[in-house]
């Protein structure tokens, strides 16, 4: 509950630290760049309808109608920018999405240079929220996620694995197509062959999304 607290205070504040001008007006709107089609819609669509029916319960903000507005990025890096930019156009005072690292990277110039308090709620990857990775001091003003990153995921599953099953050969599948599925991977695999486990990792294999047979793994 603590956490669930946290979170949507930092929500907030980033939503009202975005007003500025648009407070004058009886309406705050508030973006939605969300996968809607395309390889990852199932992810975009519900993460959308989410924060559509949380616009709906709270209804106002500061005494002013909150609005959502949200577009299809069609799950298209290209799409992604555009979206941006014609929310920006708009005057959102904050931008909810998109859903994954790739795509929510694109956002990010547009979203800091334009300062658009921006949330990603399922953005896993290592240092989205940084301008340099390896720096984690070089934080982006307007940027905010709420999802664990994949080298803490890894981490947790290494250590899980390890737990639950000793030192087991491990074998890993990854999705070529996917930074969370490649950062997850990456992680688990690190975690899991360091000294402090010694576990094995025999294959790790490859498949794109649309792969319909396995039987070669």
């Amino acid at each position: 509950m603590k956490l669930k607290q946290f979170t949507l205070g930092a929500v907030v504040a980033a939503i009202l630290a975005g007003c500025g001008s648009a407070a004058d007006s009886n309406t705050v709107k508030i973006g939605g760049n969300f996968e809607l089609t395309g390889n990852v819609a199932t992810y975009g669509t519900s993460m959308n309808n989410a924060a559509q029916l949380a616009v709906e319960q709270k209804g106002k903000l500061l005494d002013k109608e909150l609005k959502y507005v949200s577009y299809d990025n069609k799950s298209d890096k290209t799409e992604v920018a555009s979206v941006a930019k014609k929310l920006a156009s708009e005057k959102v005072v904050g931008v909810v999405g998109p859903a994954t690292t790739g795509d929510a990277a694109v956002s990010i110039p547009v979203n800091e240079q334009a300062k658009i308090p921006t949330v990603f709620p399922a953005t896993t990857g290592d240092g989205v929220t940084l301008k340099n990775c390896r720096d984690a001091s070089s934080v982006y003003e307007y940027i905010y996620r709420v999802c664990f990153s994949d080298s803490y995921q890894g981490v947790v599953g290494a250590n899980f694995v390890n737990k639950k099953f000793g030192k087991a050969k491990v074998a890993i599948l990854q999705d070529t197509g996917n930074d969370y599925s490649k950062g997850l991977a990456d992680a688990f695999e690190k975690t899991y062959t360091d000294s402090k486990i010694g576990g094995s990792v025999v294959a790790r294999e490859y498949y794109q999304s649309k792969d319909t047979d396995f039987k070669r793994y």
